[in-house]
């Protein structure tokens, strides 16, 4: 009974910690893309998204309204049109 629990926790954690992972994700994005005065039509064009996976991607949610959970290739496109890198050890610079 205790290992189911532990299973049970850590699907919870696991979902809460991509939650964050989302919610952080599309904060950066938005934020970035306000700073450099670009409309999320610009940014989309610019990564060769459809305005509709970017809009999406900035609140979070995916085209369906689930999650969202872009391709690594998505989020590289839009990361080199906002100017957005990580160091080795993965922290934004």
């Amino acid at each position: 009974m205790h290992a189911d629990s532990d299973v049970e926790i850590g699907c919870i954690l696991s979902a809460r910690i991509q939650s964050l992972t989302t919610k952080w994700v599309a904060g950066l994005v938005k934020q970035r893309r306000k700073e450099l005065g670009l409309s999320q039509e610009e940014v989309a064009a610019q990564a060769q998204v459809s305005i509709g996976t970017y809009s999406a991607l900035e609140r979070g949610r995916s085209l369906s309204g689930g999650e969202a959970n872009p391709t690594l290739q998505t989020l590289v496109r839009i990361f080199l049109v906002l100017g957005i890198r990580f160091r080795e050890d993965a922290s934004v610079w």
